[in-house]
């Protein structure tokens, strides 16, 4: 798991986070942090680097102090590696100074492929309406259109019938204020299928001439949605 105190603190004194990545009785070949997003347009050789200082607490526990700067914020990823397996667990921190963050407070939101989904910020001041609110969904294959005009001027953006390519890091800025980093970040995982499939079985007799009944087992698959 990775947990930490300040989930609004990024760019404060000793803003940080924990990963606690497994147990004593395993043998962990490596613990490390990385960003699962860039922050930036350009790709530099630390894009992906989580900045500050990273500890190792015990074999199995990683702290990472982040910097009391503005790149103290963004989604960060802890992973564990073992022998046989790798384990990556995802937080996300805002910073202090946010001028936006998610209405219900959640950072991470999952839906399956073909659900709907409203994606909602607030402004921390009060001070800020909807006027000049920009959307952007952040991957790392294009920023030079990541731009969501559809949703420019509110402080909401709706997805209908979700697909894979709708998963990502949005953001939600004040037009012209983008390298300030007071933005609000939702991440969307988009996963799966909403159906599951339903298996019925018949017993059916064949008769074939005198040498007797042969029975056989036909398999038919119901295709059906449900709800979450």
């Amino acid at each position: 798991m990775a947990a930490t105190q300040s989930p609004y603190g990024g760019g404060l004194l000793d803003a940080s986070f924990i990963c606690l990545l497994g147990s004593e009785n395993e043998e962990i070949l490596t613990l490390s942090t990385r960003r699962l997003v860039r922050l930036t347009e350009a790709i530099t050789s630390d894009s992906y680097t989580a900045p500050g200082v990273s500890d190792n607490v015990s074999s199995v526990v990683l702290r990472q102090t982040l910097p009391a700067t503005m790149e103290g914020l963004g989604f960060f990823e802890c992973s564990a590696v073992t022998a046989s397996r790798m384990t990556p667990v995802p937080l996300g921190i805002l910073l202090s100074s946010r001028q936006l963050q998610p209405s219900d407070g959640r950072f991470t939101k999952t839906i399956h492929i073909g659900d709907d989904i409203t994606l909602s910020v607030m402004s921390t001041t009060g001070m800020l309406g909807e006027d000049g609110m920009r959307w952007r969904k952040l991957t790392d294959v294009d920023w030079a259109n990541s731009l969501i005009g559809m949703s420019s001027d509110s402080l909401s953006h709706t997805i209908q019938s979700a697909s894979i390519s709708d998963a990502g890091v949005y953001v939600t800025y004040m037009d012209g204020t983008l390298d300030q980093h007071q933005f609000s970040l939702i991440r969307l995982i988009v996963t799966g299928s909403n159906f599951v499939f339903l298996t019925h079985r018949k017993n059916i007799s064949l008769h074939i001439g005198r040498k007797g009944i042969n029975s056989l087992e036909l398999v038919t698959l119901q295709l059906c949605s449900y709800g979450h």
